[in-house]
């Protein structure tokens, strides 16, 4: 697998075209009717998914691994990957989301992966554009970038972007290009594939330095919790949910082991 390219952000831009009625309906359904009431929209997604699945919140460092999503059928275990900055974690979130929200195939695990150029399988495009839409919506973007004006240099534009909408460098100059913000495709691609030290850059110019970090946060709920709401079913044999509690034992372990690895 290769990095995402200037030029296939470029493609993927055309496919936001074709795909752009769906998802804003989607977008603001889950605004509209599924955000948690009381929280800004970061936390409100966090909130979205401890309530609708097993939420799993470790570091692995494995950089290309954003986060899955595991069906089980009548649950579903969501991961994502806190080795990840901040800012990434929030666009696999609602990434998450979109699955979670509009369901994958029972027992099947989908895999989220960082800046990784793959075939654009539609619903992995969907769920992409449903989290940009979410964190970076039209008229907040236009206006913000007004209200900037010219003072700023342009690296330091997409910086401000980032801390204000709490979304990553490339999510931004995506969204930046399809709103044409950005009119030319060489300048999008002089600064997609610029290279910075970003928690440098916040830091050094009174941004919020966090969003570029690291999390590490580790939530992993406790199994008694996750049973009794879950996983136990009274009408199973007692063999059956232990089998259950063998199992989420052992995805824990999992990336437990990956966390120190």
């Amino acid at each position: 697998m290769s990095k995402l390219t200037a030029k296939s952000a470029i493609q993927l831009v055309k496919i936001n075209q074709e795909i752009h009625d769906d998802v804003v309906k989607e977008a603001d359904f889950y605004l509209q009717y599924k955000q948690p009431s009381g929280h800004d929209v970061v936390n409100g997604g966090i909130q979205y998914l401890s309530k609708n699945s097993i939420f799993l919140q470790i570091p692995s460092t494995d950089e290309s691994l954003g986060g899955f999503i595991i069906d089980y059928g009548s649950i579903k275990c969501c991961y994502i990957n806190t080795y990840q900055p901040r800012v990434n974690q929030n666009f696999i979130m609602f990434h998450e989301i979109y699955h979670i929200a509009k369901g994958i195939k029972p027992n099947y695990a989908h895999f989220v992966s960082v800046e990784i150029e793959q075939e654009p399988i539609i619903d992995d495009r969907k769920a992409d554009y449903f989290a940009s839409l979410i964190l970076m919506p039209e008229q907040k973007m236009k206006s913000f970038f007004q209200e900037l004006g010219d003072d700023s240099g342009f690296h330091m534009k997409i910086f401000k972007a980032m801390n204000q909408f709490k979304a990553p460098y490339k999510a931004i100059l995506i969204r930046m290009l399809e709103l044409n913000i950005i009119q030319e495709t060489e300048k999008f691609t002089e600064y997609f594939n610029r290279r910075f030290d970003l928690e440098a850059e916040f830091s050094e110019n009174g941004l919020d330095a966090s969003s570029v970090q690291r999390s590490m946060v580790k939530n992993i709920p406790k199994f008694d919790k996750v049973f009794s709401k879950y996983i136990k079913n009274q009408f199973m044999p007692e063999s059956t949910n232990e089998k259950n509690r063998e199992l989420y034992n052992l995805l824990v372990d999992k990336l437990t082991k990956a966390r120190r690895d």
